[in-house]
């Protein structure tokens, strides 16, 4: 069995232009590359929200740029974009020129919401989702997520990252009808099933670490990771981070449906994969393996699981939060506040909220910060 190849190196966004240069050699894409003339190529970017390039919530526009005259030039029609957590078909554009990805593009944009298709799904929590057409029909998909932590998921990457083919308010159906960890990371592989991307790049030059994947803390690691596989990226991913695989319970399921490697052994990892020290991870229970379902269905839910508080001086009271809460939780006096009864702990307002104006409050939080 021929392994997945996986690249690891040093890079920097000044140099962009070295590191995709080091990415085809490595991957041996000259060939690929070159046959790439005529075909349609969409660039998968994480545009998570209303974020400047400086907050590093996106995928940089260095790598953008550097992707779009790497396939421009080999004569692909190149198509860049993403449907953001926010504002559907109206909020696209002005997310992609707030994340700098629109300059990046170089006129290659595409509003990702613009053309939806309706498909059906093998899926136990939904038949039927709406995608991007465009980007479900591309020949090539080129997945370029952001390395970051996730409240939900402990780190988004390569999967979560295809989360971004759905239009409007699918995301927020997947949420309300798949709202435990394990559900939640089921959904996400599945939705990864339509449309395995032919390359993934992960930004991890400027990675997120504590409570992402908007309201961490940036954590400069220095690298970017490259393989056809994506499981094999998010695999390195962990690696990189020093989280447990079999705590990621997205890369389980993926490794069981046989869509990637199990273990970095069975990988041909070129560079140096060296975890980082003491790179934080999330306040979720997910982050404590000996806890049973019992335990968190009833101790955590009862004492230990993350609530949100509103930092008020941070609230620009925008709304963000209220109109993307998929199960109406989330109200709107004068600022902003949870109906805990509704509320499914997806944390979409912590994602989305340009401002980091919702925190994590409680004793998980400080239990966690004691451990780390």
């Amino acid at each position: 069995m021929t392994q997945e190849r996986l690249l690891v190196f040093d890079a920097s966004y000044e140099r962009m232009d070295q590191a995709l240069e080091q990415v085809v050699e490595g991957l041996d894409l000259g060939s690929w590359l070159a046959a790439t003339r005529g075909k349609k190529v969409w660039i998968k970017p994480n545009m998570l929200g209303l974020f400047k390039p400086e907050q590093h919530c996106a995928t940089h526009p260095s790598l953008v740029r550097e992707l779009v005259k790497l396939f421009s030039a080999a004569g692909a029609e190149v198509m860049v974009g993403d449907n953001p957590g926010v504002g559907g078909y109206g909020l696209n554009e002005k997310v992609a020129r707030r994340t700098g990805i629109l300059a990046a593009a170089d006129g290659c944009f595409r509003n990702a919401s613009a053309k939806p298709k309706e498909i059906e799904i093998r899926s136990r929590f939904f038949t039927k989702m709406v995608v991007s057409e465009e980007m479900l029909q591309a020949d090539l998909v080129i997945n370029v997520p952001k390395l970051k932590t996730h409240s939900l998921t402990v780190l988004t990457g390569a999967i979560k990252n295809m989360f971004g083919m759905l239009i409007g308010g699918c995301k927020g159906q997947v949420h309300a009808h798949a709202s435990r960890m394990e559900e939640f990371s089921e959904a996400l592989v599945d939705l990864y099933q339509i449309r395995p991307p032919e390359l993934t790049i992960v930004d991890a030059i400027m990675a997120m670490e504590g409570n992402g994947p908007s309201a961490g803390k940036l954590r400069p690691l220095g690298k970017i990771m490259a393989s056809r596989n994506g499981v094999a990226a998010d695999l390195a991913a962990a690696a990189l981070t020093g989280a447990d695989p079999n705590s990621l319970h997205f890369l389980r399921i993926a490794q069981e449906r046989g869509l990637g490697p199990r273990s970095l052994a069975e990988m041909d990892v070129q560079g140096k994969l060296k975890p980082a020290a003491r790179f934080k991870l999330p306040t979720t229970i997910q982050r404590f393996g000996f806890l049973g379902q019992w335990f968190n269905d009833y101790f955590y839910t009862a004492l230990l699981r993350p609530t949100l508080g509103l930092q008020q001086d941070q609230c620009s009271q925008c709304r963000i939060c209220a109109d993307h809460c998929p199960t109406g939780a989330m109200q709107m006096a004068d600022y902003p506040w949870i109906d805990q009864d509704k509320c499914i702990r997806c944390f979409c307002c912590h994602e989305l909220c340009p401002e980091n104006a919702w925190e994590f409050r409680g004793l998980m939080r400080r239990l966690s910060a004691r451990r780390l």
